[in-house]
């Protein structure tokens, strides 16, 4: 007997049997084929989009049931940006007690614009008739997460530095009640609320020093706003959020999500979360030569370690440009001697 696993199924099969990929979905066991059912309407509830792809070949000897690719469309042929499947037989094979278990391998480097596609959504975003847009350029020079962007106060500003603190992140989160459980649904009340808190860690908590072009940006930015305001009749603050909707209000995440997504279209950039800006400013920086040490902490890492190993991709040709520096150093050591 062997087992041929596909996308989200596994087929045990005698092998004096020649079976096409596409039959194999009729010899599902029964467990295999109730746990199959259940995971595709988990993603049907969800609203997430799939296929049963019967041609995947991934991890035949340590997958169980499941295997699955996050395909783009728009990268080429080796459109796979992530891949993995189920684990369930690992902990028990080095020993432990049978676990559920999940592993799966990201190519960031596929997650992020290229140079043309940055330079097109800068564009798109300068274009807006949506003046919060500027939080997409903005992002792209500080490499701060969506949360931070909105939770940032006109207030956070040092203009001495010219630089940014970052105090506070924004996200939606469950309600509880006095009793600190979870609001059920079905109440008629909501049970979720847009909550504005200090960041996860102390390392999060951090200053950004803006370089002169964004900076500058910032303060025609922050005029626009004013002379909005004073057309709608508000008075601006110090806790006025940055970037806030027209009139003068926290932005709700999904729906900056969605201003992001129709400056995408607008740019005829492919696809991306935002987070994926993060992720592009990161390698840049890189690219320019940044230390790694110092882009930990203007990204908000608590090690430099993790930074490194996300951004691992972008070193070969930091190493490079280093080292032909320290050429040039070389040369002008044995000249001078």
């Amino acid at each position: 007997m062997f087992r041929i696993r596909l996308a989200g199924i596994t087929v045990e099969i005698d092998n004096r049997h020649n079976l096409v990929f596409e039959q194999c979905k009729n010899y599902l066991c029964d467990d295999c084929a109730t746990h199959m059912e259940l995971l595709k309407k988990c993603l049907d509830a969800k609203g997430i989009e799939y296929e049963i792809d019967t041609s995947i070949v991934r991890g035949l000897d340590y997958y169980s049931r499941t295997v699955f690719e996050f395909v783009s469309t728009d990268i080429g042929a080796q459109g796979t940006v992530c891949g993995g499947g189920r684990y369930d037989g690992l902990v028990e094979e080095l020993g432990g007690n049978s676990t559920p278990a999940c592993g799966f391998a990201l190519g960031m480097e596929r997650l992020l614009l290229t140079l043309e596609e940055q330079a097109a959504l800068h564009s798109a975003a300068d274009r807006s008739i949506t003046p919060a847009a500027f939080g997409i350029i903005f992002t792209l020079s500080t490499g701060i997460r969506l949360g931070e962007l909105l939770g940032l106060q006109w207030g956070d500003l040092d203009y001495e530095n010219q630089a940014i603190r970052i105090r506070r992140t924004v996200g939606r989160l469950q309600r509880i009640d006095e009793s600190g459980q979870l609001i059920p649904k079905g109440l008629g009340i909501p049970t979720t609320e847009i909550v504005a808190r200090s960041p996860k860690s102390k390392n999060a908590q951090r200053t950004i020093p803006l370089f002169p072009k964004v900076w500058n940006d910032l303060m025609i930015y922050r005029d626009k706003q004013k002379d909005l305001f004073t057309l709608l009749g508000i008075a601006p603050t110090s806790t006025t959020p940055i970037f806030s909707t027209p009139l003068g209000l926290m932005y709700e995440p999904r729906t900056y999500e969605d201003l992001f997504k129709r400056t995408l279209k607008e740019a005829k950039v492919s696809d991306i979360n935002f987070h994926a800006l993060r992720h592009t400013f990161a390698t840049r920086a890189l690219e320019a030569g940044m230390d790694i040490k110092v882009l930990s902490s203007i990204l908000g890492h608590a090690q430099a370690s993790t930074t490194l190993n996300l951004y691992a991709h972008a070193l070969p040709d930091h190493k490079r440009v280093s080292m032909e520096k320290m050429g040039e150093f070389y040369g002008s050591v044995l000249h001078s001697a």
